[in-house]
């Protein structure tokens, strides 16, 4: 029997609670190299609502080994790339480049 207040007894009222906080948040991400990239990934799988991408580089092939951009993205703007990849398994999200 769950109550309304989220308790021990009732884990899924708390989780769900918890998501839909992090649907209303917003995060800001300077950088889309190769730490940018996977913060955006798991910021976007966490639940956040909205993340905005600032990054002006293009991606290099030097860069590809540590990317979470594969070699098609190569001399492409990394922000606008990394953006499609993350909406592509994480619609929910907003991103902005």
């Amino acid at each position: 029997h769950c109550t309304i207040t989220p308790n021990l007894h009732c884990p899924h009222i708390l989780l769900t609670t918890k998501i839909s906080e992090r649907q209303h948040k917003h995060a800001l991400v300077l950088g889309a190299g190769a730490l940018g990239s996977y913060v955006i990934d798991q910021l976007a799988k966490a639940g956040v609502g909205r993340l905005t991408v600032v990054d002006p580089d293009n991606l290099s092939p030097a860069n590809i080994g540590r990317h979470i951009l594969g070699a098609e993205s190569v001399f492409q703007h990394k922000a606008e790339y990394l953006v499609r990849r993350v909406a592509l398994s994480n619609p929910s999200v907003q991103l902005i480049p």
